[in-house]
């Protein structure tokens, strides 16, 4: 079975900024927000390939804890 996407959102608690990202496998592209925790502040969506193996299988991942931590 091929994995479609994968999704990780990173939260710091002392300054309320987050970043969410997002991966489509299917289509090759990465979807980065960065989120600053100040009320004025507009997030900053930013797309981009994604420098992976674009084919990723169900047997081929270890844990689920170890998957993609070596994304940006």
């Amino acid at each position: 079975m091929r994995v479609i996407g994968y999704n990780r959102y990173i939260f710091h608690r002392a300054t309320h900024d987050s970043e969410p990202v997002s991966i489509k496998f299917l289509t090759g592209r990465m979807q980065v927000i960065l989120e600053s925790g100040a009320e004025t502040a507009r997030p900053v969506e930013r797309w981009s390939p994604y420098p992976g193996l674009r084919r990723v299988c169900l047997q081929d991942i270890p844990s689920g804890l170890d998957f993609r931590r070596d994304l940006p």
